[in-house]
């Protein structure tokens, strides 16, 4: 009996074969429910401009300009958002392109959503249908994504499936339990992240991303006040360079009207009468005209075209505030004498000295100067278009 278990122990102590780890399983992305697209008055492109903007009605076409923005109602096409703080929390049906400093998916997105702002952030409760792109110092990704991502970010917080290929550039990374990749992965970065590769299905490139150090900042020790000189000094130098700035663009818009004469002056006096509309086309205007340029200019047979449009764009970006401060000047002044046109001379000249000054305010000079030329660019489009 015990020669019979010293036989047998061995084979009992054997250990069983490893069984192999279980491989990341892909969570194909939910699918968002395309909004109801409103109709009749409903369906209006809609462009409000406030200090705090809340779309809380249904609409076609959304434009926003303020400094906070909250898209409370459906959106059934495209949405156009440019604010500090930028919440969107109904569902689109289209597009969205925003713009600001802090921008957040609440909801679904059945088309692309291209961002930039420092944080942009994808929700759990969001889900998009379509691309992400996105360009920002920090992207917190929680909410499943269909199609591609395309973001060069300063930290990447991966927590969502997505159903397409990523390509990202970025410095830091967070992989969340969520984080499932079906497609392919292109990213650079200082140094391979394993737990973000471990989530792929697909194939894996690297490209390790050189960080610059910074140079260490020398301790001044000297008297400040002597270095950046008195007030009244700078006073004086802000001054003289705002005086500088409104007689560069009064000479420029005399000689253009001049050359134009009614035709041109007729582009401020749209602006003026629609503002609105003008803001809006003008807007489009300055997200189309750059990207079918380089996209010309990327596919080398109309490459003179796309320089041409390039060029005539930049032209245009700072002619457009011109006829912004003739449409401005044109509402002073009727101020005085309701329903009176003037002169697009003295049009202009009144209405660039509030431009000016707002333009060169530290944080309302940003939104002065996009509202300015988005107005003028749309009011220019209209006009022209019109006249052809």
């Amino acid at each position: 009996m015990t020669l019979a278990l010293a036989l047998i122990a061995p084979v009992m102590a054997q250990p069983a074969d490893p069984t192999p780890p279980e491989p990341v399983e892909q969570v194909a992305p939910v699918a968002p429910v395309a909004p109801v697209a409103p109709s009749g008055r409903e369906a209006a492109v809609r462009t409000l401009m406030d200090q705090r903007v809340e779309s809380k009605d249904p609409v076609n076409d959304l434009f926003a300009l303020a400094q906070d923005v909250s898209v409370l109602g459906p959106v059934g096409d495209n949405a156009f958002l440019l604010a500090q703080s930028v919440d969107v929390d109904a569902p689109v049906a289209g597009d969205i392109y925003v713009m600001g400093e802090k921008v957040t998916i609440d909801s679904a997105v059945v088309g692309d959503v291209y961002a930039m702002g420092a944080v942009v952030e994808v929700t759990s409760n969001a889900s998009i249908q379509g691309n992400l792109r996105v360009a920002a110092a920090e992207l917190v990704l929680r909410g499943p994504v269909a199609g591609r991502v395309n973001a060069d970010v300063g930290r990447l917080t991966f927590g969502a499936p997505v159903a397409g290929d990523m390509n990202v550039g970025l410095g830091e990374i967070e992989v969340e339990d969520g984080a499932a990749l079906a497609g392919d992965l292109q990213y650079a970065a200082p140094a391979r992240s394993p737990d973000l590769e471990s989530r792929v299905a697909g194939e894996v490139e690297f490209t390790e991303r050189v960080v610059e150090e910074e140079e260490p900042v020398m301790e001044v020790t000297e008297d400040l006040e002597e270095d950046e000189g008195s007030t009244l000094g700078s006073v004086l130098w802000w001054g003289s360079m705002r005086t500088w700035g409104y007689l560069t663009k009064l000479l420029v818009g005399v000689v253009l009207l001049l050359l134009g004469g009614e035709r041109l002056a007729a582009i401020g006096r749209r602006a003026a009468s629609h503002p609105g509309q003008s803001l809006g086309v003008g807007f489009i205007a300055a997200c189309v005209v750059p990207v079918v340029s380089l996209g010309a200019i990327v596919t080398i047979a109309p490459f003179p075209l796309g320089v041409l449009g390039l060029t005539l764009f930049a032209a245009a970006l700072y002619v457009s505030q011109i006829f912004a401060a003739q449409a401005l000047g044109d509402l002073l002044l009727q101020r005085f004498q309701p329903g009176a046109i003037g002169s697009p001379y003295l049009s202009l000249a009144v209405g660039l000295v509030p431009l000016v000054a707002l333009c060169s305010l530290p944080w309302l000079g940003n939104l002065a100067w996009l509202a300015a030329t988005f107005a003028g660019l749309g009011a220019m489009w209209s006009v022209l278009r019109g006249q052809a």
